[in-house]
């Protein structure tokens, strides 16, 4: 028994040691397979962000690069004509001849207004006249008082200076070495996006410097060298619940500088941009970008989002969950892993038990053989030495000593027989030969050697049958008889200190079964064996050491003949006291 629970344990800690270190596989195998899925998405998404950013990009890109490459005088309402020629070599007299500015009676789309702030702080427009003169563009004029307002509450230099500094650190940031980049950002893909931006900056300043040579060299006439025109930036002003976009640049000349810009029309514009890349994200939303691009070197955290020509964040908005992994070949080969560990696991388990059982089996056997045989040959070796040795004169002692050696040697027979028979039932090498019999013959034959038998161990046999005229059954007469047997042997033995000492034979068939209900008055079967009472080699523990002889055999065997001739021994359930079994035998068809 400790040999068993040893196994069992060893077995248990075994198991349990392989189904944690395959759970701790699978989970971290399914770990890494979701971690894979949201990389794809997320990689997804930020191919899908950087389709959008080029295109918003190129969207803005025809926009800004004329406001660029503007001349300043441009900002003037009227200018003086370039220099001209009356003849080649002979300049033209100076005249009071003053062209007027293209943004005069027009503006570009998205744009609201052109403006310049001089030196002493005025704000002009060319889109207004000069004072003095009668005013046009009464809408341009509101602009312009709305825009002076807009700048009192914060200082247009200090705005400006905000913006250098911003532009300086950006250009700062896309000098960067890619390595040095790498290193300062949290994460691989955050430095890739936030590069990108410092990438998508310098290609843009690379883009404008050539629009702006090209418009420079159209427009030779209206540039002055001594003229120093700077980049156009962006700034941010807050006026009421949304911030106003203006472009600024400063132009130079002679020692003064002066500042030039645009105001832009930033709900039109934003709404424009988004119409833009509504096919890739319906939800997208643009929002001012408040905080540098860059800070000491190290782009944002929304640097990737960032359009390079607008200093605005793209929110993708909703994004897709990514789509189920389903049954991916990760998850198969774990399942499959699963089931062969448990099937294995399984096996294993069962030939251990069989192996216990085996063992258990052999000891069992060994015990009740060796104990069953013990007393019958110490009576053989004893009556034997004493007959051989003329110790019994009597002729009368001489007949009961070889009765009782007579007796012992059929006990030792009926062990031997059914311990052979069982081992060939278990096998399978059994030979049944069924004959067709009434069952009227079959009791007649089965009472006189059930009835000597019951007589034997101080029984009584009673048999109570309905109409059994016509029914038959197809069985083995001697297996039947042996089945009997047993059932009446287990019944002297157990039953033997009952005070009612019959025992009863009920027949009748039901079901196309022939239904035989054996029972006795005895104690009846503790419910502590009743789970290993057809076990063969099996006994109870009261009756292991005690004077009732046996090997065990007798319930298993008669189970194994009748599951042999296609019927079945079972345990009946009683109120009242005793034992009671019910053995089935299939009913033979009329002929």
């Amino acid at each position: 028994m400790q040999r068993t629970a040893r196994a069992w344990v060893l077995f248990t800690l075994c198991a349990v040691a392989l189904l944690a270190g395959m759970g701790w596989t699978t989970a971290e195998a399914l770990r890494l397979e979701e971690q894979e899925a949201r990389a794809w998405s997320h990689a997804g998404t930020q191919g899908a962000i950087r389709v959008a950013l080029g295109r918003l990009e190129a969207a803005l890109a025809p926009l800004l690069a004329p406001e660029e490459a503007r001349p300043y005088l441009h900002y003037l309402a009227y200018y003086p004509p370039p220099q001209t020629f009356e003849s080649p070599g002979n300049p033209a007299r100076d005249s009071s001849l003053l062209l007027p500015s293209p943004l005069r009676d027009a503006t570009p789309r998205f744009v609201r207004l052109h403006f310049e702030v001089s030196p002493d702080g005025d704000v002009t427009s060319p889109q207004v006249r000069g004072e003095g003169k009668k005013a046009v563009g009464a809408r341009s004029l509101d602009r312009i008082r709305e825009l002076v307002s807009i700048f009192e509450g914060t200082p247009l230099s200090q705005q400006w200076a905000e913006v250098e500094v911003q532009q300086s650190r950006v250009l700062e940031g896309s000098n960067l070495q890619g390595g040095q980049r790498l290193q300062q950002a949290d994460a691989v893909q955050q430095a890739w996006t936030q590069n990108e931006y410092l990438a998508r900056n310098a290609t843009q300043n690379f883009v404008r410097g050539i629009i702006n040579k090209q418009r420079n060299d159209d427009n030779r006439a209206l540039v002055d060298l001594a003229v120093e025109q700077g980049p156009l930036r962006a700034v941010w002003v807050d006026v009421g619940e949304e911030p106003e976009l203006f472009f600024l640049r400063r132009v130079a000349a002679k020692g003064r500088s002066w500042i030039q810009g645009q105001w832009w029309d930033w709900p039109a514009l934003r709404s424009w941009l988004l119409e833009q890349v509504a096919d890739i994200f319906p939800g997208a939303t643009l929002e001012p970008a408040r905080t540098p691009a860059t800070k000491d070197g190290v782009p944002a955290a929304d640097a990737g989002r960032r359009l390079a020509t607008v200093p605005a964040v793209l929110s993708p908005g909703a994004l897709l969950s990514p789509d189920p992994i389903g049954w991916s070949p990760t998850r198969v080969g774990l399942l499959v892993t699963w089931i062969a560990i448990l099937a294995a696991l399984g096996s294993v388990a069962m030939v251990l038990r069989a192996s216990l059982q085996l063992a258990e089996r052999r000891g069992r056997f060994v015990s009740a053989v060796t104990h069953e045989l013990r007393t019958p040959l110490t009576t053989f070796q004893m009556y034997a030495q004493m007959l051989a040795d003329g110790m019994v004169p009597s002729a009368e002692a001489r007949q009961e000593y070889l009765e009782t050696l007579k007796g012992e040697s059929a006990r030792l027979a009926r062990v031997v027989e059914s311990v052979l028979l069982y081992s060939q039932i278990e096998r399978g090498g059994r030979e049944v030969r069924t004959e067709r019999i009434e069952v009227t013959d079959l009791v007649d034959r089965l009472l006189p050697p059930m009835s000597s038998r019951a007589a034997e161990g101080g029984m009584e046999l009673v048999v109570d049958h309905g109409t059994l005229d016509g029914v038959a059954v197809a069985v083995d007469v001697q297996a039947v008889e042996q089945i009997f047997l047993n059932l009446v042997d287990n019944a002297c033995k157990y039953a033997a200190d009952a005070a009612d000492r019959g025992l009863r034979l009920d027949i009748a068939p039901r079901n196309g079964f022939l239904e035989i209900r054996f029972s006795d008055r005895g104690p009846g079967i503790p419910h502590d064996v009743r789970s290993t009472l057809f076990d063969p080699y099996q006994r109870a523990k009261r009756h292991e050491a005690g004077p009732v002889s046996g090997v065990g055999l007798g319930l298993a065997l008669a189970r194994g003949l009748a599951r042999a001739l296609g019927g079945d021994l079972e345990l009946m359930d009683r109120d009242e006291e005793g034992a009671g079994f019910k053995i089935t035998l299939p009913l033979s068809p009329a002929r």
